[in-house]
């Protein structure tokens, strides 16, 4: 699963079909993303799948933000279309960002 991702100092932009015009998995990461420490704001565009997250960089960084996303279990039981094909169970993966 490939996704796209970005960060300058204190904001990161990740791209993935995980959230794409998926309401349940984007409350799921919007309040996870939320919960974590150093976070200012995540912001979610269902249409293209981009989370936008502000953090505060005394208090957390991108590759610490990645590493809970990387780690967060797929969701069971739901489906997406990715290139004209169903992909079930879509994990986070992926490496680091491009700076």
């Amino acid at each position: 699963m490939s996704w796209y991702c970005h960060s300058t100092p204190e904001r990161l932009r990740i791209k993935t079909p995980i959230i794409k015009q998926n309401q349940v998995e984007i409350e799921k990461v919007r309040a996870m993303l939320q919960a974590l420490s150093g976070v200012d704001a995540v912001s979610i565009n269902a249409l293209n799948g981009s989370i936008t997250i502000n953090y505060s960089g005394w208090a957390t960084d991108c590759e610490s933000i990645l590493s809970i996303l990387k780690k967060r279990p797929p969701a069971v039981g739901t489906a997406s279309r990715v290139g004209g094909r169903a992909v079930k169970n879509i994990m986070w993966a992926g490496a680091g960002c491009a700076a």
